[in-house]
């Protein structure tokens, strides 16, 4: 949050910083709790309004999925209200095709994956995403529709970077940091 102050406030405020040893921002801060704090004992509890869609795992993935984006065709991803809802509709799918493919590939009863374990998998999978793909058909429409084919080729090393990096490599580094030494998960 930018807070602009008029000239004669920042004076006065330049002068207590000094004078008391306490920084500009720390008192700004404690001015607002308190303000807050005196308008909730006369008016009742503030209940701030959040957007659903920030709160949940799949916002991350979505940042992520713009980012990439913006790195592979050089624009903002353009996105209306409609278009975000099917957006997360495909990216709830990606998530649980992630998953039962971890699982899969690792060939154990995994009984929890941490959210940031997935959103380096998808970071994974956008970064290595093959070459057709990136130019022709990069939407999460897609990704999610042709996930097994596009997950064959970056195996196959047919990835946007052109290296030989295998998933393989990937899925064996993702796998140790699921043991249960590093997380408190039970591997059954």
């Amino acid at each position: 949050m930018i807070i602009k102050l008029n000239k004669d406030l920042e004076y006065k405020l330049d002068a207590i910083s000094k004078k008391s040893g306490v920084s500009k921002p720390e008192m700004i801060e404690k001015m607002v709790c308190a303000f807050i704090e005196r308008y909730e004992a006369k008016s009742g509890m503030i209940k701030p309004r959040v957007k659903k869609r920030d709160g949940t795992v799949f916002y991350p993935m979505y940042e992520l999925f713009k980012e990439m984006h913006l790195y592979y065709k050089d624009k903002e991803y353009q996105v209306d209200k409609k278009k975000e809802s099917w957006d997360y509709r495909h990216l709830k799918s990606i998530r649980g095709k992630i998953m039962d493919f971890l699982t899969a590939e690792t060939q154990e009863n995994i009984v929890s994956i941490e959210d940031e374990d997935l959103l380096l998998a998808f970071q994974f999978i956008l970064h290595k995403m093959p070459k057709w793909w990136v130019d022709n058909n990069f939407n999460l429409g897609a990704i999610t529709k042709h996930f097994d084919t596009i997950l064959t080729q970056i195996k196959e090393g047919k990835h946007y970077g052109g290296t030989k990096e295998k998933l393989d490599d990937f899925i064996n580094a993702l796998g140790n940091s699921l043991s249960t030494e590093q997380h408190d998960y039970e591997v059954v």
